[in-house]
């Protein structure tokens, strides 16, 4: 079996040093850690990135992200399913760690926005894990592949969805992430009777379907003001990229998420539904119209997104 080592210099020998990576990194654009610089000569803190992913959404020859992972990751990776099925409906909901642990009531709306659609839902409960924490990231290919097989067993011939754009990018194409069931359902979504304005805001790991996510939010009766492909910052403690994602929804009534992690770190600073939320209080009648955001840092006219996105 290769050893890590062996794996991280693989992985860093095949880059061409073309630096597309760099100008889409939200660390790097920040003084952060810079993912070229990290491949081609060992150079930086792997603890600086974001882990977002972005550099190896952009990367076509290497995979720096898990080489950022596999230098992060201390000690094996251990990880035991004991998940079971919660439910007896064919589409079954994958919450993720974000979720379970974090935000756990986008399980219930994530649920109820599937079940007005139609669609039968039950949960994959216990302790279920797509493996992208850098924990795992040492785990072989066939380990990787063994442990998320057991884990997703009891869900086994149904239909996998999660609110999760990240655990949907890990999974692969075993579990869709929630937006393509929304498209395919988007004649039966909801309609707001108030034109209101918002903000979107798709998620480091969406970024490419910005198109369809602003055409969605439109297409329920909003005012799409603005389109952010931006990285909250995830947990990094780096207070920059937020104040660009605040500048965004300046004017805004609300900031709808397509990302459980961003619906985390907006609240309390934003007045954020994640787009379930929204779905689900939009079929109760529930959703009341909010007075337009006030950016403290200023409005998005004066704002520069740092990255690429």
């Amino acid at each position: 079996m290769i050893s890590r080592e062996d794996e991280i210099g693989r992985l860093m020998t095949k880059c061409i040093s073309c630096g597309k990576c760099t100008p889409y990194c939200p660390s790097s654009a920040f003084g952060g850690l810079d993912p070229h610089e990290l491949m081609v000569s060992g150079e930086g803190d792997p603890k600086d990135c974001f882990q977002c992913g972005t550099c190896s959404r952009i990367c076509r020859r290497s995979d720096p992200f898990r080489v950022i992972r596999m230098m992060l990751a201390d000690g094996p990776a251990d990880h035991t399913s004991d998940s079971f099925l919660s439910g007896e409906g064919d589409t079954v909901i994958i919450p993720g760690c974000t979720v379970r642990e974090r935000i756990p009531r986008l399980i219930d709306s994530t649920s109820e926005a599937l079940s007005s659609l139609g669609y039968g839902c039950s949960v994959l409960d216990g302790h279920v894990c797509c493996l992208r924490p850098a924990r795992y990231s040492i785990m072989t290919d066939l380990e990787r592949r063994s442990a998320v097989a057991e884990e997703l067993r009891p869900a086994e011939g149904r239909r996998k969805v999660t609110p999760c754009p990240e655990c949907s990018e890990e999974y692969g194409s075993d579990v869709e992430n929630i937006l393509e069931l929304l498209l395919e359902s988007k004649d039966k979504l909801p309609k707001s009777g108030e034109r209101m304005r918002v903000t979107v805001y798709t998620g480091c790991a969406l970024s490419s379907r910005k198109k369809d996510i602003g055409n969605l939010v439109s297409s329920m009766g909003f005012e799409v003001a603005f389109v952010s492909t931006g990285c909250c910052g995830r947990d990094s403690g780096r207070e920059e990229p937020m104040v660009e994602r605040l500048r965004e929804c300046d004017g805004s009534s609300y900031a709808i998420t397509f990302c459980p992690r961003c619906t985390v770190n907006f609240e309390g600073r934003l007045p954020v539904l994640h787009i379930t939320e929204l779905i689900s209080s939009l079929f109760r009648g529930t959703l009341s119209e909010n007075a337009a955001y006030s950016c403290p840092h200023g409005g998005r006219g004066l704002a520069k997104d740092m990255t690429r996105w």
